[in-house]
């Protein structure tokens, strides 16, 4: 049970350093090899207990696909919208504080999905890994054509993403370090070896926690200035994550699908990812001093909530009687 928790109660020392001591985490922040190496050694780890099968099945789930994809790129621009309207301060102009808060708001909500946390609350609510890791790839792959359509739509902002970059950038954290993965795990199995728990389940919380201090460091000083304002967008970031999780709970049993796939498109449809965010932020929204904010307090949000939900979560699959992912069922060491 530790082993499942430990992460949570190292949230909160993690917290408190990015706000007191935040160095270190903005240097990890403007260092984007740093990042995007986390991020490959996660999927590289998954790559290990890979079911290249099931991998290639769930690429034609048009149902959690659908559902995943209208979650992350419809719903929670609209509930984004409602939360503005809810916890920001008036929208009075261009340049207005309320301006400003409902643009930074929107930039995370348009946000893709997030390799590291979806995968990593995945795994520990038992749920299906294979799919969640599809799940993330079309959503991250989709960013490049949904964002800034979601962006122009919502607030007129125009914003060009390349496409020969972000391919090759995908290629480079996704689809490498999973092949490798696969093909080293299946020389251990061949070896009559297996991956130790601590290497399948430690090391991505350990990244995910260092993914908490990055973000939070970048924010540190519009939280120290305005309390008031950090505690609007901390309202805000409850409301969207928490009603993504009511809604993508109740259309997946709408949807038909099981309890292992639930999961999976619960934590990927619910999961925004802070790179992606930051990378628009910097490009194309600097001028706005809060764009930061929203995606650090819903990347705080969501992991605190994944892992106090994931005991309760991981009950979407307990009655279910059809094949889990072998990523999560294969170590008996992560059930501890």
């Amino acid at each position: 049970m530790f082993q499942r928790y430990w992460a949570l109660l190292a949230l909160l020392p993690i917290l408190a350093a990015g706000l007191f001591a935040p160095g270190p985490g903005l240097w990890m922040g403007e260092q984007r090899v740093f990042t995007a190496a986390l991020v490959a050694l996660i999927l590289f780890i998954s790559g290990l207990k890979i079911d290249l099968g099931r991998l290639a099945k769930h690429t034609l789930n048009w149902r959690a696909l659908l559902l995943g994809l209208g979650t992350t790129y419809c719903v929670a621009p609209l509930i984004a919208l409602q939360a503005a309207r809810i916890f920001g301060p008036s929208v009075e102009g261009l340049d207005s504080q309320g301006r400003l808060f409902l643009e930074a708001l929107l930039l995370a909500a348009a946000q893709s999905g997030t390799l590291a946390t979806a995968l990593t609350l995945t795994r520990l609510a038992r749920g299906d890994c294979e799919l969640s890791l599809v799940l993330t790839v079309f959503s991250t792959l989709s960013a490049v054509i949904l964002t800034p359509l979601v962006l122009a739509l919502t607030l007129g902002a125009v914003v060009e993403i390349p496409v020969g970059p972000m391919v090759l950038r995908m290629a480079m954290i996704i689809v490498l370090p999973i092949t490798l993965g696969y093909g080293f795990g299946r020389i251990l199995r061949h070896q009559g070896l297996e991956v130790p728990s601590a290497v399948s389940a430690v090391i991505p919380q350990c990244i995910v926690l260092t993914f908490a201090y990055v973000g939070f460091s970048a924010a540190s000083g519009e939280f120290r200035e305005d309390l008031t304002l950090a505690f609007r967008f901390l309202g805000a970031c409850l409301g969207l994550h928490f009603s993504l999780l009511i809604w993508t709970f109740l259309v997946t049993r709408l949807f038909g699908l099981s309890g292992p796939q639930r999961i999976a498109v619960l934590f990927g449809a619910s999961q925004k990812s802070v790179p992606n965010g930051i990378y628009l932020w910097r490009e194309f929204f600097y001028a706005n001093p809060y764009g930061a904010a929203p995606l650090v307090l819903h990347q705080l949000v969501q992991l605190v909530a994944g892992f106090l939900l994931t005991l309760w979560i991981e009950r979407l699959g307990a009655g279910d009687s059809s094949p889990r992912s072998g990523i999560v069922h294969s170590d008996p060491g992560e059930r501890s």
